[in-house]
C-alpha cells in the first residue's frame, strides 16, 4: 500500500510515499496462522487461533489493518498466564503495528518496547528484526529521526547476510524516508536507488517487487522535483504512474497524477500540467480524498499564476484557503473528541479488569467455604450464583459501553487522519514561502544595486523619478504581505518548539527565537539573510552567538541540535 506522509513528519516532502506493512508482514501472519486441530487443541493452539482471528477480516484475507485490539489484548494476557513468551511477543508486536498504522505512535511504542523486552529476556529471536523496524517507524512518526535511524540500522544489521528480501527492501525504503526527513537528501536518494535497481533485477522472479519499484520511482522523482530537475523526475514518475494505474487504487492514482502535473509545471508545459491536475481533482473529489484535493488546489493556483491567468489563480487559491480553514477547525474538534474517548476507553478497560479480578477472588472464596462449611453448601452456592450473575451483568454492560466508545473513537480517528494532512501541507507551504520570499528579497537587492549604477549615468532632471523607484523597492523590501503571512504561519507551526526553547533558555530574545525557527525549517544562511535583510555573515555571527546562549559545546552543531528538539 502507498500512504501519503502525515504531518507528524514536518521536514520532508509531501509527496514521498512510505511502505512498512506489506508482504514482509504477511510472513509473520502466516507464521502464526497455522491450522488448528480443534479436537486436540491445547491452550497454545487456542491462542494461535485468536491471533489468526484478530488479524483476519470477514472475507478471509489477512490484513493487519483489521486487528481486533480487544481480542489481541486477550492473546497477550493468556500468553502471559500460560508462560508463552513467543506468543506474548507476537501479541504485543501486532498491537504496535496496529497503532502505527492508525497513527498513534505513542501507543505503538509502548507495545513494541514491551515486545522487544520480552523477546530479549526470553531469547525469542524470530520477530526481533520486525520489532526493531516497527519501533523505528514509531520514532519516525513522532519526528524522532535520530532514534528512528538507530532502530532501522539495527534491523538492517540483522538482515545483512540475507539477499534483498521484501522485508529488507522495506527497511531500506523506510531508512531513506527518514534520511530525507533529516535533510540528508543525497543519502536518501542512494537508498531509493538501491531499492529501485534491486527490484528491477528481481521483478521477473517475484512480481511483488513491482510494488517497491513504484515506491522508489515516486520518491526519487519527487526528490528530483525538489532539486528542480524535472526531466530526471519525469522518467521515475511515469514508471511509478504506470504501476499505480495497473493497481487502480484511487488514493494512489490521484496523487500520482498530481506529481506528474507538478513536474510538467516545472518544465513549463502548462497544458499537460492542467490535464493531469484536473484528472487528480476528479479522482480525489469523487473518492473523498480531501488532502489530495487540498494540495491540487494550491498547485493549480500557482500554475495559473505562472501562466499569467490571474482569475483562475485567485479562484483556486480561495478554494485552497476554504478547505484549509475547514480542515483546521474540524481537526481541533477531533483532537478533543479523541482525547475524551481515549480516556473513557481506559476507564472501561480498568472496570473490566476489576470485575474479572473480583470474579477470581469470589471463586477462590467459594472453594474455601465449601471445604470448611459443608452444611452451608446450598446457601453458599446460591450466594455465589447471585453475585456471579450480578458481576457478569455489570461486565457485559461495561463491555458494551467499551465497544460503543471504541466505535466512536475509530470514527473520530478516521476523520482525524484526513485532517492531519492539512498541517503537513502547511509546513511544506512555509518552506516554499520562505524560499520564494528569499528569492524576491535577493532580486530586489540586485535591482537596487543596478539602480545605483544607473544613477551615475542619468540626467539630473530624471533623478527624482529614479529616487522614487528606488524608495518603492526599498519599501517592498521592508514589508510585504507574504512576509507577514510567513511570520504568522511559522509562529503557529513552531509554537510548541518556541515554548520548549523559552522554558530551557529564558534569556533568549525574540530575535534569537526567530533565528531558531528559521534553522528548524532548514533554511540556508543566505535565505535567512534575505528574510532578515542582513548579510549572510551577520547570520553566521548570529548562529555563533546563539550557540553560546544554548550552552552548546564547540563540537556540537546548532542546526542538528535544534532539529532534534
Amino acid at each position: 500500500m502507498i500512504l501519503m506522509l502525515k504531518p507528524i513528519i514536518p521536514d520532508f516532502f509531501l509527496r514521498i510515499t512510505i511502505n512498512s506493512f506489506n508482504s514482509g508482514m504477511i510472513l509473520l501472519i502466516l507464521f502464526v496462522g497455522i491450522p488448528i486441530d480443534k479436537s486436540n487443541a491445547t491452550p497454545r493452539d487456542s491462542i494461535k487461533a485468536w491471533i489468526d482471528q484478530a488479524i483476519t477480516e470477514d472475507d478471509g484475507k489477512t490484513d493487519i489493518l483489521g486487528v481486533d485490539t480487544l481480542l489481541m489484548k486477550r492473546v497477550i494476557n493468556e500468553s502471559k498466564a500460560i508462560g508463552d513468551p513467543e506468543l506474548e511477543t507476537l501479541g504485543n508486536m501486532y498491537m504496535g503495528i496496529h497503532y502505527n498504522i492508525k497513527e498513534i505512535p505513542i501507543n505503538a511504542l509502548g507495545y513494541l518496547q514491551e515486545a522487544h523486552r520480552i523477546s530479549i529476556e526470553n531469547k525469542v529471536s524470530k520477530p526481533q528484526d520486525q520489532i526493531l523496524m516497527c519501533t523505528g517507524l514509531s520514532h519516525f512518526l513522532l519526528g524522532q529521526h535520530e532514534k528512528a535511524q538507530e532502530y532501522y540500522e539495527k534491523a538492517l544489521a540483522m538482515n545483512e547476510e540475507d539477499s534483498y528480501s521484501t522485508f529488507k527492501m522495506n527497511i531500506l525504503n523506510n531508512m531513506a524516508n527518514n534520511l530525507g526527513s533529516m535533510g540528508r537528501i543525497e543519502e536518501a536518494l542512494e537508498k531509493y536507488k538501491i531499492v529501485y535497481e534491486t527490484s528491477q533485477q528481481l521483478i521477473e522472479s517475484n512480481p511483488d517487487y513491482g510494488h517497491f519499484m513504484s515506491i522508489a520511482n515516486n520518491n526519487m522523482g519527487y526528490i528530483y522535483l525538489q532539486m528542480r530537475q524535472p526531466k530526471k523526475a519525469l522518467r521515475h514518475l511515469n514508471e511509478s504512474h504506470d504501476y499505480v494505474m495497473k493497481i487502480g487504487e484511487p488514493r494512489d492514482v490521484a496523487p500520482s497524477y498530481g506529481n506528474l502535473a507538478y513536474c510538467y509545471y516545472l518544465m513549463g508545459d502548462f497544458g499537460q500540467a492542467y490535464d493531469f491536475y484536473f484528472k487528480s481533482l476528479d479522482i480525489s473529489e469523487s473518492n473523498n480524498l480531501p488532502y489530495v484535493t487540498y494540495v491540487t488546489y494550491k498547485d493549480l493556483s500557482e500554475t495559473y499564476e505562472a501562466d499569467g491567468q490571474t482569475g483562475p489563480a485567485i479562484e483556486y487559491l480561495n478554494k485552497y484557503y476554504q478547505l484549509k480553514d475547514s480542515l483546521h477547525g474540524a481537526r481541533m474538534q477531533e483532537k478533543l473528541f479523541q482525547a475524551n474517548n481515549q480516556h473513557q476507553i481506559r476507564l472501561n478497560e480498568l472496570e473490566i479488569d476489576k470485575l474479572e479480578q473480583q470474579n477470581r477472588i469470589q471463586k477462590q472464596t467459594l472453594f474455601i467455604t465449601i471445604g470448611g462449611l459443608i452444611m452451608l453448601l446450598v446457601l453458599g452456592l446460591l450466594i455465589f450464583r447471585n453475585m456471579y450473575l450480578a458481576n457478569q451483568h455489570r461486565k457485559e454492560i461495561a463491555t458494551q459501553e467499551l465497544e460503543k466508545t471504541k466505535q466512536r473513537d475509530e470514527l473520530q480517528k478516521l476523520k482525524l487522519e484526513k485532517l492531519n494532512q492539512e498541517l503537513s501541507h502547511k509546513q511544506q507551504d512555509i518552506s516554499r514561502m520562505a524560499i520564494d520570499i528569499s528569492r524576491k528579497q535577493e532580486f530586489y537587492q540586485e535591482l537596487l544595486g543596478q539602480i545605483e549604477q544607473l544613477k551615475l549615468h542619468i540626467k539630473p532632471e530624471a533623478s527624482k523619478d529614479w529616487r522614487s523607484l528606488e524608495q518603492t523597492i526599498k519599501d517592498k523590501l521592508q514589508t510585504t504581505e507574504e512576509q507577514s503571512l510567513f511570520n504568522e504561519n511559522i509562529e503557529q507551526i513552531n509554537q510548541s518548539f518556541y515554548e520548549n526553547l523559552r522554558s530551557r533558555f529564558p534569556k533568549l530574545s525574540k530575535s534569537d527565537l526567530d533565528l531558531c525557527g528559521f534553522i528548524k525549517i532548514g533554511l540556508s544562511n543566505k535565505e535567512i539573510a534575505n528574510l532578515r535583510a542582513v548579510s549572510p555573515e551577520a547570520v553566521r555571527v548570529g548562529k555563533f552567538r546563539l550557540k553560546k546562549k544554548l550552552e552548546l559545546d564547540s563540537n556540537q552543531d546548532v542546526e542538528r541540535y535544534l532539529q532534534g528538539l
